[in-house]
C-alpha cells in the first residue's frame, strides 16, 4: 500500500519547511512591528499573484474561497497603520502550472495556518499589536482544526501524482524563503 499523500508531503518537505521557518524566525525576540509589517507586505505580494493562479488550477471554489487571505492581510496592514507596499518583483510562480503543483502549494499555505496559531498567540502579548490581533496569522480562529480537516480530505480526493504535488510544495517553500527572508534580515 502506498504512503498517504499528506504523510509523504510532510516527510518530503520537512527540510524546506524548517529552512523557511528558520529564515523567517518570526518569533525571535523582540517581536518588532516593523518585522511583521514587512512580512505582511511580502505575503500581500505573494497572495496577489498566488490566489488567481490557484483559482485557475484548482477547480474547487468552495474549498478556495474561504482560504483567500488577501482581505485579511490588507486589514492587518491597515490596523498597523502601514502602507500596502508589496514587493511584487520577487513573486515568481512559474512552477504553478499544473493542478498537482497547485495542491502542493496549497498544502504549504494551509499548513502555515497551524503554525500561525503559535505566532498569533505570541503577537497578542506585543504592545504594538492591534486589539483585534493580526488576522492573517490566525485566519480561521476556532475553526482552524475543521478547516485543516476539510483541506486534508480534499487533498486526498483527486488523483494526483505525489511527486508533482511534492515538487509544488517544495517550490512554494523556496519561493517564500527567497522572497520573504531577505526582507526579514533587513527588519531584524
Amino acid at each position: 500500500m502506498s504512503q498517504p499523500l499528506l504523510e509523504r508531503l510532510r516527510s518530503d518537505t520537512r527540510d524546506a519547511h524548517m529552512a523557511l521557518e528558520e529564515a523567517l524566525n518570526l518569533l525571535r525576540p523582540p517581536l518588532r512591528r516593523e518585522r511583521f509589517v514587512q512580512t505582511l507586505q511580502g505575503f500581500l505580494a505573494f497572495h496577489r499573484a498566488w490566489q488567481p493562479r490557484m483559482a485557475a488550477l484548482v477547480d474547487d471554489p468552495g474549498l478556495l474561497a474561504p482560504r483567500n487571505k488577501l482581505a485579511l492581510i490588507e486589514q492587518d496592514l491597515q490596523a498597523l497603520c502601514a502602507a500596502e507596499a508589496p514587493r511584487a518583483a520577487w513573486v515568481d510562480l512559474g512552477f504553478l502550472t499544473t493542478p498537482a503543483a497547485a495542491w502542493g502549494s496549497l498544502y504549504v499555505l494551509e499548513g502555515a495556518t497551524l503554525g500561525g496559531q503559535v505566532i498569533s498567540k505570541a503577537l497578542r502579548r506585543a504592545a504594538w499589536t492591534p486589539a483585534d490581533g493580526l488576522r492573517y496569522f490566525n485566519p480561521y480562529g476556532q475553526r482552524t482544526g475543521e478547516m485543516w480537516a476539510t483541506f486534508r480530505a480534499a487533498l486526498e480526493a483527486p488523483a494526483l501524482e505525489p511527486g508533482l504535488v511534492t515538487d509544488g510544495a517544495r517550490a512554494t517553500f523556496r519561493t517564500l524563503q527567497s522572497g520573504l527572508a531577505p526582507a526579514m534580515g533587513a527588519a531584524a
